[in-house]
């Protein structure tokens, strides 16, 4: 587990050879009692999204190096907007509700040395179209307090 402090803010990265080490109630007591002990922000990078809707206020989804989706972590459960933002969340098993079968997302991440151009996520998302391929969408605020990158999107 990695940690940096930087003013008021500390950043906290959870490697995946370190999962055996740290169960995800110890990650979230031990996270929830530093912000609230030193009374600090906390940024948690990670692939494990039961570890931060537990931990988290508030969620920014990455692709490909760029933010396609920041908001709260409720808001992004109930009403995930951004395409790659639908697809992690279809990847991901539910505690509650019926079983379903988990989705995969096709292709492959980008190279980024050599990222295509327009919206990074175009070559693997269903709903791309020329425009897509095209521009790199705007990351805009389409309902308040919920920002999105995506040109099919508001």
């Amino acid at each position: 587990m990695g940690f940096g402090v930087v003013s008021r803010c500390y950043f906290a990265s959870l490697v995946p050879s370190q999962l055996s080490l740290f169960t995800p109630s110890k990650n979230h007591f031990l996270f929830t009692s530093l912000t609230t002990i030193i009374n600090m922000t906390m940024m948690y990078i990670s692939h494990d999204i039961s570890v931060i809707t537990e931990t988290c206020d508030d969620i920014a989804i990455m692709y490909g190096g760029n933010l396609v989706e920041y908001t709260d972590t409720m808001t992004l459960f109930e009403k995930p907007l951004h395409p790659y933002t639908q697809a992690l969340m279809g990847a991901f098993p539910s505690i509650k509700g019926e079983k379903t079968v988990l989705k995969s997302v096709p292709g492959e991440p980008p190279v980024l040395l050599d990222p295509p151009p327009g919206c990074r996520f175009h070559p693997r998302c269903p709903f791309a179209n020329g425009g897509c391929k095209n521009a790199t969408p705007e990351f805009r605020e389409v309902e308040k307090g919920h920002w999105v990158s995506c040109s099919n999107i508001g």
